[in-house]
């Protein structure tokens, strides 16, 4: 065989192991993902695109070596890729001799196009178009996809760990089980809804409303935040839990949520929730409007401090056997019936006290001429105060929110007492050692029965 004839024939093979048996150009709207880290310990194992034999091998400056040829049959393992071409090691005798080439010798992908997870066993194959099996795509293999050709794709997974990989195989597997169960699976639309829900539409200050509804989703729910809104957008009153579960009912925590703070106008309830697909939707979003509260109009003098107050504690010299010393309670322990927990003026007179002490907590203390004597009503464990000293008030005019402050207290009440005696720090007992019909007294000084002096408009 002359010299021509020999430069053509590996011209000839060369051309055939650089294009392969069929072109296949790489899908380019692709975005390419790194080829994952290989190396001699780690190869890739693969086989050339083109079949036959005498493939043409090169060394590190690609010339070609004389004489030296692959098969189809040989399982290259490939130690590194760079800039479109390869190192591998072939089948050579007992040994295996490391050899050179371009990247299209066996893929005509210039990068994997994207990573994803198995979701199934695959069987692969060595050849877009070949009957030869080189072993199967396991559940949860990391994938990444090379290209497309023939009905099937070409892949690399990872041979033996997940996260440690004895090294890498280049294969083909149908398309149709990538687009199945390696290809994410298009995700479902969130259903994320409320129903059954309740929603105010007038309520009167300090009155309270119940709240009602079963958030529900396909996926977990993640978060709920639901909450009183004022007309500016600033929170009144909200509670935020975290479920993690399909399905949530709102009134869990209704007794979070505080209607009683809303201020008069326009106020909205709201409530939002996320999901692990769902970064924050608005469910439900209702106007509703706050009527200013009334003053309680009673005849004669003196009324209750509190609207339809009822007593939800320990009622006028009602005995208590903790405090041996003195049992006898000295006051009325109120509250509202209709949820009101505003507290007012029990009669007109001039607040004398407003401050807070260890045991009473926030109190009031005002000063008031019944039939021409100096008596004191008197207010504690209020949650707030709306009153200063020398403030001239009405009966009916509202100087604070009932509460639970003070140790004394223990429930949120109101403690109502009058007396004759004046105390500059509200230090007053709530109990006395010696009672008296209506009258309980305690190291001089005397507490008189608020029920008596209400409907009678007198001490006792």
């Amino acid at each position: 065989m002359n010299t021509f004839i020999k430069k053509m024939i590996s011209f000839v093979l060369a051309l055939t192991c650089i294009m392969g048996a069929t072109a296949i150009t790489p899908r380019a709207a692709y975005a390419s993902v790194p080829w994952p880290s290989i190396s001699s310990s780690k190869p890739i194992k693969a086989y050339t695109r083109s079949t036959g034999r005498y493939i043409q091998t090169y060394n590190s400056n690609m010339k070609a070596e004389s004489g030296r040829y692959l098969w189809d049959t040989d399982e290259l393992f490939i130690s590194s890729v760079a800039n479109g071409r390869i190192t591998y090691t072939y089948p050579s005798g007992n040994t295996r001799r490391t050899s050179y080439n371009y990247l299209s010798l066996v893929t005509a992908a210039s990068a994997p196009v994207e990573v994803n997870t198995s979701r199934a066993k695959i069987t692969s194959y060595r050849r877009y178009n070949g009957a030869e099996t080189c072993g199967y795509v396991a559940v949860g293999d990391r994938v990444y996809k090379l290209t497309e050709q023939g009905g099937r794709t070409q892949v690399l997974y990872n041979i033996g760990s997940v996260n440690n990989p004895s090294g890498w195989r280049m294969a083909w597997i149908p398309t149709t089980s990538y687009n199945n169960y390696v290809k994410p699976a298009k995700q479902a639309a969130d259903t994320l809804k409320i129903s059954n829900q309740t929603a105010p539409g007038t309520i009167t200050e300090g009155s309270g409303f119940t709240i009602q509804g079963t958030i529900s989703s396909n996926y977990k729910i993640t978060k709920v935040t639901v909450g009183i809104y004022n007309a500016n957008g600033q929170a009144v009153s909200t509670k935020t839990v975290t479920p993690n579960a399909y399905t949530y009912n709102v009134n869990s925590i209704d007794s979070y949520i505080h209607f009683s703070y809303a201020k008069p106008g326009t106020n909205y309830y709201r409530v939002y929730a996320w999901t692990s697909v769902t970064n924050q939707k608005l469910l439900q979003n209702n106007a509703f409007t706050v009527k200013a509260k009334q003053a309680p109009v009673t005849s004669g003098s003196w009324s209750y401090p509190m609207t339809n107050a009822y007593v939800c504690g320990n009622n006028w010299a009602q005995y208590y056997s903790k405090r041996p010393t003195r049992p006898y309670h000295a006051g009325l322990d109120l509250a509202s019936k209709t949820g009101d927990a505003n507290v007012y003026a029990a009669s007109g007179g001039k607040v004398v006290g407003s401050g807070y002490n260890n045991a009473n907590g926030n109190y009031v203390i005002i000063q008031h001429s019944l039939n021409g004597q100096t008596v004191y009503s008197f207010y504690c464990h209020l949650s707030s105060r709306s009153v200063s000293v020398n403030k001239t008030v009405t009966k009916g005019k509202k100087i604070g929110v009932y509460g639970n402050t003070g140790t004394a207290s223990a429930g949120r009440h109101l403690h109502f007492a009058i007396t004759t005696s004046f105390s500059s720090t509200g230090g007053y007992v709530g109990y006395g050692d010696r009672v008296n019909g209506n009258r309980v007294t305690y190291n001089g000084v005397t507490f008189y029965n608020p029920a008596y002096v209400i409907a009678n408009n007198k001490l006792p």
